[in-house]
């Protein structure tokens, strides 16, 4: 038996991730290229790459006026839209105006405020 050199094990793994990213690439062009923008946007993973950052913002902005506390929030998408979930609040009244700001911001379908114990 011969000793595997390391060249040709270099050049064996450089070809998986060449043949890996031609893949992942062609992915991303086929969803970019032929959808729609609309299309787009229903598609959960890009309406998440859209809508998060936005959220983030409002999020920064909205400081509860008594506690001066922030909401901490999670995300996902499933068959039924994109979801929000206020994991983190200091007041639920707080929690309610930040949900309220992405309702009105038209950020996610799915809007919930999850229970604190």
């Amino acid at each position: 038996m011969h000793p595997v050199s390391s060249a040709w094990l270099i050049q064996a793994v450089l070809l998986i991730i060449s043949i890996l990213l031609r893949i992942f690439v062609a992915r991303y062009l086929i969803i970019i290229f032929i959808m729609t923008p609309g299309e787009l946007y229903d598609y959960g993973e890009t309406a998440l790459l859209a809508s998060v950052p936005k959220a983030r913002e409002i999020k920064k902005n909205m400081i509860c006026p008594v506690h001066r506390r922030k909401i901490l929030f999670d995300y996902d998408y499933t068959d039924a839209g994109t979801n929000v979930y206020i994991t983190r609040y200091c007041c639920l009244e707080h929690a309610q105006r930040v949900a309220q700001a992405f309702k009105d911001a038209e950020l996610f379908d799915n809007i919930h405020i999850e229970n604190q114990q």
